[in-house]
């Protein structure tokens, strides 16, 4: 099974079958990540069914003792996350859970109306955002699926919070996000000690700028053995994914 792989401090540059690198343009640039195609979509139960469960996304650090790991199912256009801070295992009302997704990477001091926002409250509670252009304003969040256990996992032997979280089609419903360059964000707030662990480090849910970077796409699954965790990029370097590419014969563009 595809092995994981660790991303951090980086703008990506990746060239392998089947991969589109987007041009950062928004966000944090020193965290970028590729969504990349998963083996088996995950079966969203707050814990790994299998072991190989989220062995096909990429795993990224959070800032504080804790881990995410991201995929798509390019069948669907599902788009999956597990989020394990290694740190909590505790039940309290005020812990959150939180993805936030810029579609056109366009950064900013406050949401935009291109920006949506998944937060989960106190292991209960579902809600979806949409910007404003100056802040959130609740939408209906019956698109999307999530559950989360306290329970061990193939990356932490420790009890944990584990949350899997699905949107079954990215393209459609409240949550909708076009093919990367995307910005993105990815933290978990644990009430007990007051403390954000976060994708990008230092990032604010309210502030698209801050957040991290889906900076390209892979049809492909994350190759196996292969692992990164500094890339240097030169500045200068730019890849325009102005063009489709084949898999098992059929062509794609920009999805």
């Amino acid at each position: 099974m595809k092995k994981a792989v660790l991303i951090a401090f980086c703008c990506i540059f990746i060239m392998c079958s089947g991969t589109i690198i987007g041009i950062a343009t928004a966000g944090n640039a020193a965290y970028s990540l590729i969504e990349c195609g998963c083996v088996a979509p995950a079966t969203i139960d707050g814990k790994w069914t299998a072991l190989d469960e989220w062995t096909d996304s990429y795993r990224c650090p959070l800032s504080f003792n804790g881990v995410f790991g991201y995929d798509i199912d390019f069948s669907t256009y599902g788009i999956e996350w597990v989020i394990e801070p290694f740190f909590d295992s505790t039940n309290n009302a005020g812990d959150i859970a939180q993805i936030c997704i810029d579609e056109l990477n366009d950064g900013a001091s406050s949401p935009q109306t291109d920006d949506t926002k998944i937060e989960i409250t106190g292991h209960t509670t579902c809600k979806l955002y949409k910007g404003t252009g100056t802040a959130w304003t609740e939408v209906a969040a019956t698109e999307i699926l999530w559950s989360n256990t306290v329970t061990t996992s193939p990356w932490s032997g420790v009890d944990h919070w584990v949350i899997e979280i699905k949107d079954p089609d990215k393209q459609v419903g409240n949550l909708v996000t076009g093919a990367p360059p995307n910005g993105m964000r990815v933290a978990y707030y644990d009430a007990a000690t007051d403390r954000w662990s976060d994708w990008a480090p230092s990032g604010n849910g309210n502030t698209p700028s801050s957040w991290g970077l889906v900076s390209g796409y892979s049809m492909d699954p994350v190759p196996e053995g292969f692992s990164i965790i500094f890339v240097a990029v030169l500045s200068t370097m730019a890849i325009i994914a102005a063009f489709g590419i084949k898999k098992n014969g059929q062509a794609y563009q920009n999805y």
